[in-house]
């Protein structure tokens, strides 16, 4: 006996169902992983712009003296 998949053996409508079923539940947990990486990006460039800023103030105070 050979084996062949679950989704050539069911009718055309039940197919085109479990498809749409499969696609929008990849859609919503795709823009969950987009929104949260969005989010992890944003926090890492704010940050990042605050750390600078300090480094170059912190830096100029003890390097040099302020005019």
């Amino acid at each position: 006996m050979g084996a062949t998949r679950l989704l050539a053996l069911l009718p055309s409508s039940v197919r085109r169902r479990i498809a749409a079923e499969r696609k929008e539940r990849f859609e919503v947990a795709q823009h969950a992983h987009v929104a949260r990486v969005q989010r992890e990006l944003d926090a890492l460039e704010s940050a990042e712009c605050s750390l600078s800023g300090f480094a170059k103030t912190a830096g100029f105070a003890k390097s040099e003296p302020q005019p």
